[in-house]
């Protein structure tokens, strides 16, 4: 289950890849100001039925009237009992791109580029939290990282937490995440699982490492 922004005609849609419907859903979308985080606007709020192996257009996300040329477009996909089935984050600007209308198979030309400057006004974040536990079996792994947004005013914003073969080292390879490059509203948490083979570690010891947009690099050993 997926939700989706489509920039070329600002509709939200709800994908669902497996082959049963799903019932019950909330979608929802919010825009907010870059830095500021001030909302746009109520959010907007629709009840879904998502057909088996299908996309479904739910919502249409209005031009914003009063934000700051850099702003966030937030989707989220919940069940009946208020769960967090998708969660999508946009960057977008009230100067979108401008295509030059000369394209081949494989490139558009661009005339001018969005201006998503604001990004760069984001506050440091100096809150943002992050554990691991770890598991080991038939030599496998398997870590569950949780992240927390411990600010009651910043965004942590495109937080990539990733696995490393030492303190510094490089990341595992191969290695599987169950999400990644997540933003967390002031207060919010999330837990990754990631899994690899300990073959793969190379006898060193695991360290979770975490970096963002506006956040510090971080590095904890992982127990």
């Amino acid at each position: 289950m997926h939700i989706a922004f489509d920039y070329s005609t600002r509709k939200v849609y709800v994908v669902n890849s497996a082959l049963a419907a799903r019932s019950g859903l909330t979608a929802t979308a919010t825009l907010y100001d870059v830095p500021s985080l001030t909302q746009e606007g109520p959010t907007q709020s629709v009840g879904v039925t998502a057909p088996a192996n299908a996309s479904t257009q739910v919502l249409t996300v209005p031009a914003p009237a009063s934000l700051s040329p850099t702003y966030f477009i937030r989707l989220q996909l919940k069940d009946s009992t208020g769960a967090l089935v998708s969660n999508n984050v946009y960057w977008y600007s009230t100067s979108p791109d401008v295509m030059a209308g000369h394209a081949t198979w494989y490139k558009t030309t661009v005339r001018s580029y969005a201006n998503l400057a604001g990004l760069n006004s984001l506050a440091t974040n100096t809150s943002l939290s992050a554990a691991a536990t770890r598991t080991i079996s038939a030599g496998q792994e398997t870590v569950k990282i949780t992240l927390s947004n411990g600010s009651a005013t910043n965004v942590a914003f495109f937080v990539r937490p990733e696995l490393t073969a030492g303190n510094g080292g490089n990341e595992v390879v191969p290695i599987s995440y169950t999400d990644n490059y997540v933003s967390l509203w002031p207060g919010e948490s999330t837990t990754i699982t990631a899994t690899y083979q300990t073959s793969d570690l190379g006898g060193k010891s695991p360290f979770l490492r975490v970096r963002g947009y506006n956040i510090p690099t971080t590095s904890i050993a992982v127990p």
